[in-house]
């Protein structure tokens, strides 16, 4: 089979295997509105003292950023290694990641534009 009708069916099947995804696309939606908001949630904790490292504010060592980084990707690692042989609590370890893609996020903020000129 060659030419038009080979042409339509592979049309076809791409509009169906994107219909088949939707699903995957509310769940990325879904995750990065939770993201912003743990970024709100880490904004009030700074502004209340609690954090002490703005990772948003481009004054702040990368050093620091860092190693908030790394902290919070520490806390994914005990969730994983805490569940053994077992799979971590999927709450838990969408919590973690969530806090990681918060920070990274932070950290974006903080190089501005993709000219890097106007972070805070």
């Amino acid at each position: 089979m060659t030419g038009r009708k080979e042409i339509e069916m592979k049309r076809s099947e791409t509009k169906m295997s994107k219909v088949g995804r939707a699903p995957e696309y509310s769940l990325a939606a879904k995750f990065w509105y939770d993201v912003m908001e743990e970024r709100g949630r880490q904004c009030g904790l700074l502004d209340s003292g609690k954090f002490t490292v703005d990772v948003a504010d481009r004054r702040t060592p990368w050093g620091q950023k860092l190693a908030v980084l790394v902290e919070e990707v520490g806390e994914v690692g005990v969730e994983v290694c805490d569940a053994g042989e077992g799979r971590p609590d999927p709450g838990k370890l969408r919590r973690e990641l969530t806090q990681v893609a918060a920070v990274c996020c932070a950290w974006a903020e903080s190089l501005g534009g993709s000219d890097g000129r106007s972070g805070k």
